[in-house]
């Protein structure tokens, strides 16, 4: 097996850590306090990354994904006015994503590989369900586990996520996330990506109700329902109490995102730049820094008109591979549903990864289902159709293995 190889099975056996290297520019402090999402960080997954960035180098040579990517990064950059060290970090962090799907694209394109990405990721999960056990059961971090990037926290920690049950107070447990939204995110894509397998499928969904995340809980369900319907298939809060401050502080957060993006509304107000802004348009009495909960209004309070719609041509590019494979489709209704109430697939690293490794294995069952379909213009230099009886011909010699 080849180096990409090894460092596609690390990327995503550690997908699940947080551990990194964090660093405190001026920048990253707001009214004299630390903002962890404006710290930059080296993560080790980016290592694995970087690592698999350099061996794939050949293939960028030329790429029409390259120079897509160029132009992207450049327009988040500069066409907002904001091009600093902030933008430029942020603006490479959210085309992480981009970037994992065409990796694990080219780089898997053989018939066994989406059968190794699952058992990869199984062990992952599997680890993270026993380590969230454990954290619920004795209400606090176990503290053997920081390796992988789990904090320090207990019941007593400020701002920590509880749930009563039945009269007890119990802590929401967080694994190695950030918090237990994303934790939830994290184990609900992995449950579409194994959902072949009905042990993993019952571990995920277990990881899923273990959270307490009521919209990944919410997204689950639709998602199932929705698998059902396109694989045709029939499947056969009393005693719960949340807090209802977080629904609260979300709104305040949403509503200033959207006030920030009509001052703004062309280019936004800049990749990263919309934590230092929110406090200007905090209610008096309110704060809680942080992004606001819809990925929606974070796009277009930061990047305007403009990022919405590279988004939207960018999910675009997938139908055709959706189209010939509607069992992908769930995945991505569970994605989009939580990224109404929620930010972590653009700014948490794990939720990211796996987002990305769940794009790549589309494309890579997408292409293989039917040669016919058309192709996103980054992944292939050339194309085309052979008709009468001679067989479709695509030039694919940017992707011979390194």
């Amino acid at each position: 097996m080849k180096i990409n190889y090894w460092l596609i099975l690390l990327l995503i056996i550690f997908s699940p850590t947080q551990l990194g290297l964090h660093f405190w520019p001026e920048w990253s402090f707001v009214n004299g306090i630390k903002i962890d999402y404006l710290a930059p960080t080296i993560y080790l997954t980016d290592l694995f990354l970087v690592g698999l960035i350099i061996m794939t180098a050949a293939k960028f040579r030329g790429s029409k994904f390259l120079k897509t990517l160029t132009a992207i990064f450049l327009i988040l950059l500069f066409l907002s006015g904001r091009g600093d060290a902030l933008s430029a970090y942020w603006s490479l962090r959210y085309l992480q994503i981009p970037i994992i799907t065409w990796l694990i694209y080219v780089n898997g394109k053989d018939l066994s590989f989406p059968k190794v990405i699952n058992k990869c990721l199984s062990v992952s999960l599997i680890f993270i369900l026993f380590l969230e056990a454990w954290q619920f059961i004795i209400k606090k971090s176990t503290g053997w586990w920081w390796v992988f990037g789990e904090r320090s926290f207990s019941l007593s920690t400020p701002n920590v996520a509880t749930i009563g049950l039945l009269g007890q107070k119990f802590l929401r447990p967080y694994a190695t996330f950030s918090h237990p939204n994303a934790l939830a995110g994290w184990l609900l894509l992995a449950l579409f990506i194994l959902w072949e397998s009905k042990p993993r499928r019952f571990l995920a969904i277990a990881g899923i109700l273990l959270t307490f995340s009521r919209n990944a809980i919410l997204a689950g369900l639709i998602g199932i329902i929705s698998y059902s319907v396109f694989a045709n298939r029939i499947l056969a809060q009393s005693i719960i109490v949340f807090s209802e401050d977080s629904s609260a502080e979300r709104i305040i957060l949403n509503q200033a995102a959207l006030r920030i993006f009509q001052d703004h509304p062309v280019f936004g107000i800049g990749p990263g730049k919309l934590l230092p802004a929110l406090p200007g348009y905090f209610p008096l009495g309110f704060w809680k820094l942080q992004p606001p909960h819809n990925i929606y209004y974070l796009v277009l309070a930061e990047t305007g008109i403009v990022g919405l719609v590279i988004l939207a041509i960018g999910l675009l590019s997938f139908y055709p591979f959706l189209k010939k494979n509607p069992v992908f489709f769930p995945g991505l209704i569970a994605v989009f549903s939580t990224s109404i109430l929620d930010h972590y697939w653009l700014t948490s690293q794990q939720n990211r990864i796996l987002l990305g490794i769940f794009l790549g294995l589309c494309l890579i069952r997408g292409f293989r289902s039917d040669h016919q379909s058309s192709v996103p213009t980054f992944a292939f230099r050339k194309r085309s159709n052979v008709r009468s009886g001679r067989k479709l011909h695509v030039d694919n010699s940017s992707f011979r293995r390194s």
